[in-house]
């Protein structure tokens, strides 16, 4: 016959089990990360981020500025992010080719 534990031994471990859970459970907290126009700008931002990021661009001309990746020129998308105007009255222009290789997009 098993040891009586007291009162609280179940509500106990049904505490410890629920908050164990509850913590591992916890759901990552995407950022949006304002992005100046500019010379490697986005492709800087785009490899900082974290999947699930928003990157907000501000008005003006972003370009690659001529460093090389795998692809070359390109811009490179390797995760799953949103790239999208700061604001309704931003204009951003990316002036080079976005080159995606993320899933899902």
């Amino acid at each position: 016959m098993p040891a009586d534990l007291g009162p609280f031994a179940c509500p106990l471990a049904s505490l410890l089990l629920l908050g164990a859970l509850l913590l591992g459970a916890r759901p990552a907290i995407a950022a949006e990360i304002m992005v100046s126009a500019g010379d490697n700008t986005l492709q800087n931002a785009i490899n900082s981020a974290s999947a699930g990021d928003t990157l907000l661009l501000a008005d003006g001309f972003y370009t690659n500025g001529g460093t090389s990746t795998p692809t070359g020129n390109d811009i490179e998308i390797t995760k799953a992010l949103t790239i999208r105007a700061a604001s309704k009255a931003a204009n951003p222009t990316i002036s080079n080719e976005l080159r995606v290789q993320a899933s899902p997009v």
